[in-house]
Order: C-alpha cells, then structure tokens, then sequence
C-alpha cells in the first residue's frame, strides 16, 4: 500500500496503486489470488543489487551519462526501429 517514495518503492511508483486508481483491481494484497509459486518464492531483492553494482553503473552500458557507447546513434541510420513488416518501403 506503499506510496511513492516509501519503502519499497522509494525509486518507483506503486503499480497496483497506479492500477487501482483507474479502476482495474484492488492493491490490497489480501485481495489478489496469487496463482502459481508463491511470493516469498519469486521475489528479488532490487534494492541489494542496487546496492552492489560498480559506482556509475546505470545498467545500460553508458557509465553516469546513460544512452550508448561512442556517441552511437540511438536507432538506426535510415529511420525508426520499427515499422511495418519489409520496412514498409515500396
């Protein structure tokens, strides 16, 4: 039921705050019928991974400035990186 901010999401928003708020479900957990293995079972501690990783790394390659090694471009050269399938050139 955590807010934005607090522990655990003191770097994200709540997304089953966000959900519930238009309308989709409920965040309260006692609520959700969880199918398949448990939470305890799945869940990942972000936050120590967080805590471990090198100094800068900002887990896209790029070091504290983000974006891509060399002053690559961000797509390719001739347009978007999607589109209609054969690239929709006739």
């Amino acid at each position: 039921m955590g807010q934005k901010g607090e522990m655990p999401f003191t770097r994200c928003d709540n997304k089953l705050r966000l959900a519930e708020q238009l309308g989709v479900g409920t965040c309260d957990l006692s609520r959700i019928e969880v199918v398949g293995p448990s939470i305890k079972e799945v869940a990942f501690d972000f936050k120590t991974l967080r805590e471990k990783r090198p100094a800068g790394f900002d887990g896209f390659g790029g070091g504290r400035r983000g974006g891509r090694r060399g002053g690559e471009p961000a797509g390719p050269p001739d347009g978007p990186p999607y589109g209609p399938p054969g690239g929709g050139r006739d």
